[in-house]
């Protein structure tokens, strides 16, 4: 039987991403059309990731208590346009402010929800092909951003990027309602967990991650603590699967013993007192329908904190979170002001600015396509520790910019962005998706874009636009600033790595 297709999902990516890329003009459309200084372009770059980091984890949140996470994109995407449409009136910054703020706010969640729908839609047997859409969404960012730049030039007008922008959301409104999955309550089924673990002294084989080089030294492990771990692994996504259950009405919850039906403990568990809140009230006639709707509530309330706590405290999480943050900034950086710089200061064409996005986006392409077997050839973590490196190296290409004097030299930096981001974010959004509990999935996807293209990407823009002005547009030591920053932290994560290898071997040698 032929592999699906799956033209839907990509389809969707093309044209939400296609909208988004093509905004990677808006500073030179604030700079040349408002005249605004770089200090008000920062701040106006830096609220939609701020809005984003707020709004997104309670916007996704939401969608996941209402169940219908595709009329929920549906509506809010519908009142983005409207508000985008405004900006021709050419309102004052505060004004400005404001709506750019209230767009961010609805426009920003259609992306984690959309990652959740399209994994929801593929199901545990093709979640491996989510790579394979997602490329669709870099493809679409190289040629609408090199069409626009194109446009730009020909038509004399900036504001064709906003056209441009509002014409792409439409279409994406389009397709969406010929999505099949409206809510990841029709999708797949918790599977297999994947486990980011680069603290020292943890043990590895509490963390399970796919296959790599590295990890076949370990393979000479105990079978019998092996065995005892899978038991262990089972019974933890069990406990997982039910705590999830909090989120299905009482009328449906399987543990409760209705009149007629059988308890899903089976015989084997005959007369073990249920533990869980919901289960008792299901049980237990004497309470007064708004008793048990109350008691229902708070417990639906517990099991949602239970749920999300991992996504906030576990220290492999916050790790996580760490390297994501430290290389979002730098790329919002570089997102934010480059153009600025070369149409500024080395005097590049609209065409070119295009140009410089295919070129930044084409080797997104085969990344994602071939994220698939990168992710079983390495891993998770060496995927992000990879993804790292090459950022090194792209910062440090900008930095030579001046001494070379060309525009054109932009465009291998450029290319390994698109390295970079194809292998980092698979990685990313593949550990989020098997790390989150069943009933969370968009919440996780949601916290991971709070982090990546919420705070990073705002603290990136602000510090930009305080370095563009106070140095008068000297950004390139900026550049060499933030390489260094990422080589450093490189270099303690490869040593947190280097001993966590090496205390999991110690406690494998049997003493004499």
């Amino acid at each position: 039987m032929p592999e699906p297709t799956f033209i839907l999902p990509k389809i969707l990516y093309f044209s939400l991403t296609s909208a988004g890329c093509i905004l990677s003009f808006l500073s030179v459309y604030l700079s040349q059309v408002l005249a605004m200084p770089a200090t008000q372009i920062g701040v106006i770059l830096a609220t939609t990731p701020l809005v984003l980091m707020i709004g997104n984890p309670f916007a996704t949140a939401l969608a996941d208590r209402l169940g219908a996470h595709k009329y929920f994109v549906a509506a809010t995407l519908t009142g983005a346009i409207g508000l985008t449409l405004l900006i021709f009136l050419r309102p004052p910054f505060p004004l400005l402010l404001a709506g750019t703020a209230l767009v961010a706010l609805l426009r920003n969640p259609s992306y984690p929800i959309l990652d959740a729908l399209v994994l929801a839609m593929l199901g545990d047997k093709h979640k491996d092909e989510y790579g394979r859409q997602r490329l669709w969404g870099s493809i679409a960012c190289g040629v609408s951003t090199a069409f626009i730049g194109w446009l730009i030039d020909w038509m004399g007008n900036l504001e064709a990027m906003i056209w441009g922008h509002v014409g792409f959301l439409a279409v994406f409104l389009v397709a969406l309602n010929w999505l099949p999955v409206s809510s990841l309550r029709e999708g797949r089924e918790h599977d297999e967990e994947a486990y980011f673990s680069p603290i020292p002294g943890e043990d590895p084989d509490r963390h399970p991650v796919l296959p790599s080089e590295e990890d076949g030294a370990l393979k000479g492990a105990d079978e019998e603590e092996d065995e005892l771990f899978k038991q262990s692994s089972i019974e933890v996504r069990n406990d997982q699967e039910n705590m999830a259950k909090g989120w299905i009405p009482l009328k449906d919850y399987a543990g409760s013993n209705r009149p007629g039906q059988q308890s899903d403990l089976g015989d084997a568990e005959e007369g073990i007192q249920p533990t869980s809140p919901l289960i008792e009230d299901a049980s237990n006639t004497s309470l007064s329908p708004i008793s048990s709707r109350k008691s229902s509530a708070s417990a639906q309330i517990s099991v949602f904190t239970s749920n999300v706590r991992p996504l906030l405290t576990d220290p492999a999480v916050l790790f996580f979170y760490s390297l994501i943050y430290i290389m979002g900034t730098s790329v919002a950086v570089v997102d934010s002001f480059l153009y600025l710089f070369l149409s500024n200061q080395m005097g590049a064409s609209n065409t070119f600015l295009g140009i410089v996005k295919f070129f930044q986006v084409g080797m997104e392409i085969p990344c994602f396509y071939f994220s698939k077997q990168i992710m079983r050839k390495i891993g998770v973590r060496n995927m992000l520790l990879l993804a790292q490196v090459i950022l090194v190296i792209r910062l440090c290409g900008y930095g030579l910019l001046p001494a070379v004097g060309s525009v054109w030299f932009a465009l291998p930096s450029e290319s390994l962005h698109g390295v970079y981001y194809g292998i980092m974010w698979a990685g990313a959004v593949r550990f989020m998706d098997d790390r989150a509990p069943p009933a969370l999935k968009a919440t996780a996807q949601g916290v991971l874009s709070a982090v990546y293209g919420g705070l990073a990407q705002a603290s990136g823009a602000l510090i930009g636009g305080w370095w563009w002005d106070k140095l008068e547009g000297r950004i390139i030591p900026l550049f060499w600033g933030l390489a260094v920053a990422n080589g450093a932290y490189f270099g303690l994560f490869a040593l947190c790595r280097t001993r966590h290898t090496e205390s999991s071997r110690n406690r494998l040698v049997v003493p004499s």
